[in-house]
């Protein structure tokens, strides 16, 4: 376990290193490291025996949690291809290092903090062995950005990381989008239960989205303008990137500029749920982003023709068409996941579309 020696809001990031040596490697220490550092991780729990913290860790950057039947939603299906590019990693003599937060979804600064320490101990402490060679630093999404400000803090401040590449994978150098409409669907009903969603899915989600790590990346936050979105880009803008290094940067995406399947204003997600004779209704639609309509949702208790603590929302933006949903890039599985957890218990709270 590392441990942040500079706070950031009063707090000390920390980080679990799990790592494997590369072949040839019988000295006992890192020699030749290659640090995959982890992207957002909303979870806490911990497991030693899985090698994680947090949902992410070990067995899932080998490619172990994933559903072989299919369900995108389930564990992480983009990392079943990993055991290739790892074990050839391994055979040309790299040690493999996966950087796994305690708290993945803290501030960025805080945890890149704790970067800093790990790579200033690999380094620049009294025991660095003459035969280390320079690390590759591979940050993934969130992972990304708190590489890119751990490498540029210790150039600016005069201390040494001897990195050799930086490569950052669909990290969101400007920002990142989840659906507004989402966001709002996510809000709403989380105010209007009891327990609105299975297992009261819509309160889990906003506490992720309400993370620090999440506002301040988040171009559009449904709570108004996120202000740690603009501090900490401003922030990150004014390190810049680090410059005694190669920076190389891959991005999802198509590659041509097309778009997804779906224009501004396209209804994405549709909610209905109805139960008799006492009936707690609820209605949800999720749009799109651009210049029209982006959430409606409704609540009615009622029985029979007595009906009480009606609650409705409507969201709609104007002035701004900038197609955040539909623009090209990597996308997530948001709507779908909503979709299954919804309909897991579709006959107690209804059954639920996600149409993109």
């Amino acid at each position: 376990v590392h441990t942040a020696s500079i706070p950031y809001n009063g707090e000390y990031g920390r980080a679990y290193v799990w790592m494997k040596f590369g072949n040839g490697n019988t000295t006992g220490v890192i020699q030749k490291p290659i640090i995959f550092v982890e992207g957002i991780d909303f979870e806490k729990s911990y497991s030693y025996k899985e090698g994680r913290y947090g949902s992410f860790g070990w067995c899932q950057l080998w490619g172990a949690d994933y559903d072989p039947g299919g369900d995108a939603t389930i564990g992480y299906p983009e990392m079943r291809n990993m055991p290739t590019l790892l074990n050839t990693l391994l055979s040309k003599g790299f040690d493999i290092v996966l950087f796994d937060f305690e708290d993945g979804a803290g501030y960025i600064q805080k945890n890149a903090f704790a970067l800093v320490s790990y790579l200033n101990y690999l380094y620049n402490s009294n025991t660095v062995p003459a035969s280390r060679q320079p690390g590759v630093i591979i940050g993934a999404s969130m992972g990304g950005q708190v590489s890119k400000y751990a490498l540029s803090y210790m150039e600016k401040n005069n201390i040494k990381h001897c990195a050799l590449q930086y490569l950052s994978f669909d990290s969101p150098h400007k920002g990142a989008n989840i659906p507004l409409g989402l966001q709002y669907f996510i809000n709403f009903f989380a105010g209007n239960g009891p327990n609105p969603i299975s297992n009261n899915f819509a309160e889990q989600m906003e506490k992720k989205i309400n993370r620090p790590a999440t506002r301040q990346m988040l171009v559009k936050y449904y709570n108004n303008a996120s202000a740690l979105f603009t501090s900490y880009y401003n922030e990150i803008n004014a390190l810049g990137y680090p410059k005694k290094i190669r920076n190389v940067a891959i991005a999802n995406g198509s590659g041509n500029g097309t778009g997804q399947l779906f224009n501004q204003g396209t209804r994405l997600f549709h909610w209905q749920k109805s139960a008799f004779p006492c009936e707690v209704r609820r209605l949800g639609d999720i749009f799109a982003y651009g210049n029209k309509k982006l959430f409606e949702g409704k609540t009615v208790h009622r029985i029979l023709s007595f009906c009480w603590a009606k609650s409705a929302q409507t969201v709609s933006i104007s002035g701004d068409n900038t197609p955040w949903d539909n623009c090209p890039g990597g996308t997530n599985n948001a709507l779908l996941a909503t979709q299954n957890q919804i309909n897991a218990q579709a006959s107690i709270i209804g059954g639920s579309t996600a149409y993109y």
